[in-house]
């Protein structure tokens, strides 16, 4: 038997239907009996109870699985089809699953890319599993290898260094809201607090693209490196800029825009700031170093993990 989806995804209280495909293949006519084993709690409806079929004849049929409205994100049901030979039950005889998995999750969104295609990933997160795509290519954007959601999470900004330009999308429609032509090789975009900014690095040069989210005007400013990244404080007027370098980590002042003073840690990368505001984690070497943001002294550091890509703190 084949089945198709071959995992059903829906919201509390919608119901999932199948499509099940039977085929003989006894080498006569023959009939089959169909049941649901036990062990499944969702309500799971079979049209029929009995097909018949010549040698070689297909049947299809639908299946809806019903998920009850107080379920939770992430809950699962697993129906189980037998079809079994009137004939030769012994002998003949098949079994197909009907897994079945609540979504209603927040999604996530997954970059996938290379210089032939761009696409976003759907992830819901609550039932892991992948619900669609949206189409980059019709954006010019190549290589997009970087995502970012505002504060007030209503858009994604996907970063495409290769081809200079930053992809915003509505998360309500998931459809392509803008797209941001300026910044040189974007880096990955952080926002300040109120959400009315973005800061968007370079990955090839020391600008620092700083965006009004609403007019979409830019301006630039210029780290003391290449391939700036920015962490905003949640409280403090400040963000932390971190270029990978023998240079040390900039602070800049949220007001005026502009690199106020240093923190004596060369090599940072990845900057990324504790929801309560006390530490600034940057990889630094292939170790981590925690930064106190009162004092702007590292405090702690991890032993040598190796070479490492992001951080994120959840």
């Amino acid at each position: 038997m084949g089945v198709s989806p071959e995992r059903g995804y829906s919201d509390p209280g919608t119901t999932v239907t199948y499509t099940v495909s039977l085929i003989n293949q006894t080498g006569t006519t023959d009939s089959y009996d169909l049941t649901l084993a036990s062990g499944n709690v969702w309500t799971t409806t079979l049209p029929v109870s009995q097909v018949t079929l010549a040698d070689g004849e297909t049947a299809s049929f639908e299946v809806p699985v019903e998920i009850p409205a107080s379920a939770e994100p992430g809950d699962t049901d697993t129906a189980t089809l037998q079809a079994t030979s009137v004939t030769a039950p012994g002998t003949y005889s098949a079994t197909a699953t009907l897994p079945t998995v609540v979504g209603g999750g927040d999604t996530a969104y997954v970059t996938v890319s290379d210089y032939n295609y761009n696409y976003i990933a759907l992830i819901d997160t609550a039932a892991q599993i992948f619900i669609g795509t949206i189409d980059l290519s019709f954006t010019n954007c190549n290589e997009a290898d970087f995502v970012s959601i505002p504060p007030d999470g209503q858009t994604v900004w996907v970063s495409c260094p290769s081809s200079n330009n930053i992809v915003i999308i509505n998360r309500n429609t998931n459809t392509i809201a803008n797209i941001l032509y300026g910044p040189y090789a974007p880096n990955k975009t952080a926002f300040s607090t109120d959400g009315q900014y973005a800061f968007v690095g370079s990955l090839y040069s020391n600008q620092i693209s700083i965006i009004n989210t609403t007019t979409y005007a830019q301006s630039l400013i210029f780290a003391a490196g290449q391939n700036a990244q920015i962490a905003v404080h949640p409280y403090l007027p400040v963000a932390y800029i971190t270029n990978g370098s023998y240079q040390p980590i900039e602070v800049m002042d949220m007001t005026s825009f502009e690199i106020i003073r240093t923190i004596d840690a060369t090599f940072g990368y990845s900057p990324v700031v504790s929801p309560d505001g006390l530490r600034l984690y940057v990889e630094s070497e292939g170790e981590i170093l925690a930064i106190d943001t009162q004092t702007e002294q590292i405090v702690d550091f991890t032993p040598y993990l190796g070479e490492m890509g992001d951080i994120t703190y959840v």
